[in-house]
């Protein structure tokens, strides 16, 4: 049994929102906790299909 894959469209989302996360951050400073929380939300978003 092999686990479902995400969607190349999926994976591009998540792809630029992190390119976006990591832009923003070059100017906001935050630290990584906060970053690595945006990311997983947003992910978490995706993979359920509310983007």
């Amino acid at each position: 049994m092999s686990e479902p894959k995400l969607d190349e469209r999926k994976l591009n989302l998540i792809k630029v929102k992190v390119i976006e996360i990591e832009k923003s951050n070059i100017i906001n400073k935050d630290p990584g906790d906060t970053i690595i929380e945006n990311i997983r939300k947003y992910i978490e978003k995706v993979v359920d299909g509310k983007c």
